[in-house]
Parts: C-alpha cells; structure tokens; sequence
C-alpha cells in the first residue's frame, strides 16, 4: 500500500504533541486550541511585528476552524509590518486592530505570498474580515468567543514576563495599571488542579524557547485578588474571513494606494 503524503495537519499534530507535553496541561484546560490542529505553530518576531503576527494569527485561525482545509491557511505579518504605517520604520508600535482595519480595508497576502521581507509582486489571492472588540471584563462572555475561536489580546511586557519558564503568570496589581504593550494570541483557559487558580493559555511569538515552548499559563481575574485589573486587555477577534482570487492579470503595488 502507497504510503500516506503527510500534510500541514500532519506536521502541525506533530507540533501541538510537543507543544502539549512541554507545557503539562494534562486535563486541566477547559478549552485548548492547539490540540485540534488547527493553530499554526508559534512565530518568532524578531524584536517587532508581535500585533502583526496576533492579528494574522486569530484571522487564519478563524479561517481554519471555519474551512478544516488539508494545507493550513497562514497569512503574511510582513504585509502589514510594510503596510499599514508605510512611513515608519519597519519596527514601530500598533495595534491587533489596526491590523485588521488594514485587512477590512485591502486584504492580507497568505505568508507563501508575502514572506518576511518580501518584495513588490503578482498578487494572487488575499483575504478580507470583519472583525469585533470585546473589552469585557467579564470572563464568562470572553470564554463563550473563545470556545468558538482565538482571539487577540493585549498584556503589559514586564521583565517577569520575559523571563516566564512555566507555571501561572501573575504581577502586582499596580503593574497593570501601565497601557498594556504586547500583543499574544488568546488560545485556550483552564483551572489547575491543585491551587483551582483560572488561568488563559497565550501563544506568544518569541519562538519557541520563551516560556513553555511558546505558550503561557495567565491567571484570570476571577483569580486574581478583588478589585485587580485583568491582565490580558483590549481583545478582539475577527468575526468572519472571506478569500477572494485577484484576476491573474491584475497587477497592483505592494503597498497599497491610500
């Protein structure tokens, strides 16, 4: 019998099984993400582009849950890290939204298109969405849009944070009083069996030597002490994403005209 080609799916259930033992979930999460194959693997930023990556990467995600496609989708950060401020330096401050007004706007190249430091070329296909806010400090509404789907998120970058190896991510109250300035992908929520602390699962894009093989544990508010501020803030999510096919003959600039 000819031997089964491997896929996307494939190479991505290989990934999420050594994300899964790096990380020791065991039965703790009430919703995980990444076990279904359906979350492309962890991205290195490379000092910059975190929103970009999180507001492509709750968008493909989105697609992929919706389509169950064979080739995982993936779309391209590097567009807009080059797009959506196209006077800035290729390193600047933005947000998860901003991104996806972009896309509303004029589409996202797929990552094959549009690889990081990719040139002025032939488009072939792009993909526009709609997308929602949701600042609700309320758990219960962001775990009924998480059971459907990932979503962007926003944290404050402490020094505690960039040393984070494994266990519950929590910080001093006053910490969160500062703007959040970090863009991780929401992914998935559980309660550790032996302390019953709520905790959200991030994926994060520092590549996959950060913390437990590029996930985090963040304790959620109703664990966190009363009054506390939440420490994950400003999420969003994409509510549907259509593709659409550029003619062939259609040739427009890399950037596009604003």
């Amino acid at each position: 019998m000819e031997a089964r080609k491997k896929t996307s799916k494939d190479k991505g259930k290989k990934l999420i099984s050594q994300a899964s033992q790096a990380i020791s979930f065991d039965n703790m999460l009430t919703i995980n993400w990444m076990e279904k194959g359906l979350l492309n693997e962890v991205r290195d930023q490379c000092r910059c582009r975190c929103w970009a990556i999180v507001s492509c990467a709750a968008t493909e995600s989105l697609y992929n849950i919706n389509n169950q496609p064979t080739q995982l989708f993936q779309l391209a950060p590097q567009e807009l890290v080059n797009c959506v401020k196209k006077d800035y330096e290729a390193c600047y401050t933005c947000s998860i939204n901003e991104g996806f007004r972009y896309a509303i706007q004029y589409g996202i190249r797929c990552e094959i298109d549009c690889p990081f430091l990719a040139q002025k070329h032939l488009v072939s296909i792009k993909t526009r969405i709609r997308f929602k806010n949701t600042d609700k400090e309320d758990e219960d509404g962001i775990i009924e849009v998480l059971k459907k789907h990932p979503l962007g998120a926003a944290i404050f970058l402490t020094e505690k944070l960039k040393k984070y190896k494994k266990g519950i991510y929590e910080e001093p109250n006053e910490i969160f009083t500062k703007d959040a300035n970090h863009s991780v992908l929401l992914m998935g929520c559980g309660t550790d069996k032996e302390t019953g602390k709520n905790f959200w699962v991030i994926q994060n894009s520092w590549g996959t030597s950060w913390g437990m093989n590029g996930y985090a544990k963040v304790m959620r508010s109703s664990s966190l002490p009363t009054g506390s501020q939440p420490i994950l803030s400003r999420l969003s999510y994409p509510e549907d994403v259509d593709q659409f096919v550029c003619s062939k003959e259609q040739i427009i600039e890399y950037c596009p005209t604003r």
